[in-house]
């Protein structure tokens, strides 16, 4: 591997003062030294962007912008990419951490893997004390991803990617939300190839911070990602989808009884999640149940069944 080819690292920020220095740390202290650290913040109300501005004149990597008015992810991303130089595009989000070999593992895996287009690796979660509750495997068989992927993202966006794709692609779709899983299906439907370090736990995510996208976006998210697929089958069929805004507005649309009841739900879920790492089982699935309160949480949990009786057969 060469290190001199550059990586442009994408971090957008919103609200993370508690998080945001451990986080870009642990890109300014990677293995891999050739980056430029591109952070997009969209109009934090905290102390994140003082804090962004003091550690970029510490750091000549780092390259600090700020949107005009708050945009959302999808938006903020791309802002990012119109300036962005490097061979691969790694992401990071402004409140997880990095493993410090991550950048290196993924880029030497796409420079010795030439027919992959983007790789990802496997997670732990972390809470807001940075206590590990759990891990999730990302795998890299193909088929078991094409299989598996109308239940789960197949990749975390928290990948490496060649930067040919991002341009090919147009940058993500202002879909903000489930913009990287929409990015994985378009990168699909054109024979782009992606695939996990199934082995590598190289990224802590961070779990049950107020503002994150699971408190953000609720059942919002969970209509963004069927239509995502629904656009991605409309593709697969007709060779491409009929996207439009006025539309995502529609299908996105919901009732504030209904975003309270599932905002109650999320809470529970990860109530559920945290006692399952602390072997609490009996409560766990206390939690458990009380979190299908929401209709849409007992759809996603469904999904995830499905997925995890797919995987047990796969681990056979």
């Amino acid at each position: 591997m060469k290190e001199s080819t550059l990586v442009s690292v994408l971090i957008p920020t919103y609200n993370v003062e508690k998080y945001i220095e451990e986080a870009v740390n642990s890109i300014l202290n990677q293995t891999y030294r050739n980056l430029e650290i591109i952070i997009i913040d969209d109009c934090s109300s905290d102390d994140t962007f003082n804090i962004l501005k003091s550690m970029e004149s510490k750091d000549k990597r780092i390259k600090l912008l700020r949107n005009k008015i708050n945009s959302k992810i999808a938006v903020t991303l791309n802002n990012g990419l119109k300036i962005a130089k490097g061979k691969y595009i790694a992401r990071m989000d402004g409140d997880d951490i990095s493993a410090l070999d991550r950048i290196e593992k993924k880029v030497q895996f796409l420079e010795d893997n030439i027919s992959f287009d983007m790789v990802g690796c496997s997670l732990i979660s972390i809470d807001i004390y940075n206590n590990k509750i759990g891990k999730s495997t990302s795998y890299s068989d193909i088929e078991l991803l094409n299989k598996t992927i109308k239940y789960v993202s197949p990749l975390s966006h928290i990948w490496v990617a060649k930067k040919n794709v991002y341009d090919k692609l147009d940058g993500y779709r202002n879909i903000s939300g489930v913009e990287d899983y929409d990015f994985l299906l378009r990168m699909k439907s054109l024979g782009f190839k992606f695939t996990n370090i199934e082995e590598y736990y190289g990224y802590f995510v961070r779990l049950g911070r107020d503002g994150n996208t699971i408190s953000s976006y609720g059942i919002k998210q969970k209509k963004l990602r069927s239509y995502a697929y629904s656009l991605y089958k409309e593709r697969e069929k007709n060779g491409s989808d009929s996207f439009d805004y006025q539309k995502l507005s529609r299908v996105t649309s919901t009732i504030y009884f209904l975003e309270k009841i599932h905002s109650y739900s999320s809470a529970f879920l990860f109530k559920s999640i945290k006692l399952k790492s602390q072997r609490k089982y009996l409560l766990m699935f206390f939690y458990l149940i009380l979190s299908m309160i929401s209709p849409y949480q007992v759809s996603y949990l469904l999904n995830k069944l499905h997925y995890s009786v797919i995987i047990k057969k796969y681990n056979k």
